[in-house]
């Protein structure tokens, strides 16, 4: 029994010890790490900036009026605030004497190139840039989310970590749409949400879902829930589902990710929508099941040839990638023929999809045709990987094909010189 106990409370230890996080990459970085990392958090007046550079920097002297967090319990008063001028506000600066502003606060290195120029103490910028200075009524709806995280920050054990999802996840709501938008970054990068994801974090989901977001922002959020396996978001995405916008329609993806997708008599329908996000939808998921369903097949035949829009098109395309097969490259390869205006995509996607079947289709119609169909064919075959007589084909037809413009654009794919005839 006395083996045991060390191994026992390191264990413990581990589970009580919060994990050391990974940095993440500037494009990454939110506010919710700005303000963790911070060398404090809270309202700052400035006072009357002093100029160096010729006015490129202004260093306000700051007091801090209202300190919500700093680490290790320190309580930081004074600060010398370094704001370099940007292109756009030489003429009505950012940041002003008297200026009341809520943001996390950085404590820059002594090794900034404008060390020379600057007083001989320690300075400070906003962690982030401006985008996290808050003033008015946003300061205030700022200053709420952030106390928020904080307490759940200075948390011990995995407490913590839920706490930080939930507030995050509140963030969701936010009036700010940087906030907005780092809340759904966030939560897309966390690691571990399966673990730290509670109750508390379901109905602002569920709402930020329902509400007129962005659908990117929402195809990213649901695509990080759909990731973690959470058990409370399948029945938060049929719900959804049953919207006919781009909001159902992300609900669907999220759903055919995890494997309780629409049946393919309900993408017929969804192929017709008023929606033009959930027509793209369908289309991509008839795409993806073109090879082994005839009813997909032929639907997806006929949104290649009836008028469809790009969006669907290039769905359709993808999911045609995707399923693959000898099926679907004589879908592809009739639309090339065609010589439309989704003739090259179509030769992308054949280029994608390559093998034997592809080449051969693409290579009958470059020296078969001529105009757009044989450039399209000429695209597809310098794209198409592992193809062994890609090029050699590719050199012949830029010498001899009866179009000059597929001999040219043979040449370019192959990067050949162009040569100036006199």
């Amino acid at each position: 029994m006395r083996r045991l106990l060390p191994a026992f409370f390191v264990v413990a230890a581990l589970l009580t010890r919060p994990a050391v996080a990974a940095v993440p990459p500037p494009e990454s970085r939110t506010l919710f790490f700005h303000a963790e990392t911070a060398w404090a958090v809270g309202t700052i007046a400035l006072s009357k900036p002093l100029p160096f550079r010729d006015g490129k920097i202004l260093v306000f002297p700051s007091q801090i009026t209202d300190l919500l967090w700093a680490p290790d319990g320190t309580k930081p008063r004074s600060l010398m605030l370094v704001y370099e001028v940007l292109s756009d506000d030489k003429d009505k600066p950012y940041f002003e004497q008297g200026d009341q502003i809520f943001a996390p606060i950085q404590l820059l290195s002594d090794h900034a190139y404008w060390k020379d120029n600057l007083p001989n103490t320690r300075r400070h910028a906003i962690a982030g840039g401006r985008a996290y200075a808050f003033r008015g009524e946003q300061a205030l709806e700022a200053r709420e989310i952030l106390a928020a995280y904080l307490k759940a920050h200075d948390l011990k054990g995995l407490e913590r970590w839920s706490g930080q999802v939930a507030a995050v996840a509140a963030a969701l709501g936010s009036t700010i749409q940087v906030i907005r938008e780092d809340a759904v970054t966030y939560l897309a990068i966390y690691p571990t949400l399966n673990r730290d994801f509670s109750d508390a974090a379901v109905a602002p989901i569920r709402a930020f879902l329902s509400s007129e977001a962005a659908t990117t922002e929402k195809t990213r959020l649901v695509d990080a829930l759909v990731a973690a396996k959470l058990s409370a978001i399948p029945p938060m995405l049929q719900e959804l589902a049953k919207r006919d916008d781009a909001t159902g329609a992300v609900a669907w993806a999220g759903l055919e990710k995890l494997g309780q997708g629409p049946s393919t008599e309900q993408l017929l329908v969804m192929s017709r929508s008023a929606s033009p996000e959930m027509q793209a939808f369908a289309a991509g998921v008839l795409g993806s099941r073109a090879a082994t369903d005839t009813v997909a097949f032929d639907r997806s035949s006929e949104l290649l040839t009836g008028g469809s829009t790009n969006a669907v098109v290039s769905a359709l395309m993808d999911g045609l990638v995707r399923a693959g097969g000898d099926k679907v490259v004589t879908i592809l390869a009739a639309v090339v023929e065609r010589g439309e205006s989704g003739s090259r995509k179509a030769a992308q996607a054949l280029g994608q999809i390559g093998g034997p079947a592809a080449e051969a289709a693409l290579t009958r119609i470059l020296k078969e045709k001529q105009g757009e169909a044989a450039q399209a064919a000429t695209v597809g075959l310098g794209t198409m990987k592992n193809c062994k007589g890609c090029t050699t084909l590719l050199h012949e037809q830029h010498e001899s094909h009866a179009d000059p413009a597929v001999r040219n654009l043979a040449g370019v794919v192959l990067g050949v010189p162009l040569e100036h005839k006199h």
